[in-house]
């Protein structure tokens, strides 16, 4: 079941991949301004990933921090969450 599953997705693969680019080149080009209190996510030179989220740090000087941002991203339906602290 697991590997008929699979061969399904694989068929989709390249639409997963193109969304995901697609996402992130909308995310990263739309938050350019707010640098200045976010590090945004870069690609290692010479790669081409296909983003499965948006990593972003907010910088210890913003005027906001990680929870409130998040907490402000729930009414749009953007989930968040923590991968250290």
């Amino acid at each position: 079941m697991q590997a008929a599953v699979g061969l399904a997705q694989m068929q989709k693969v390249s639409g997963f991949i193109e969304t995901r680019r697609a996402n992130f080149s909308y995310l990263h080009e739309n938050l350019q301004d707010l640098q200045e209190y976010l590090i945004l996510p870069e690609a290692t030179p010479n790669s081409e990933p296909s983003w499965f989220g948006f990593p972003v740090a907010v910088r210890a000087d913003a005027p906001f921090t990680q929870s409130t941002c998040a907490i402000s991203r729930k009414p749009q339906n953007c989930d968040t969450f923590t991968f250290w602290r």
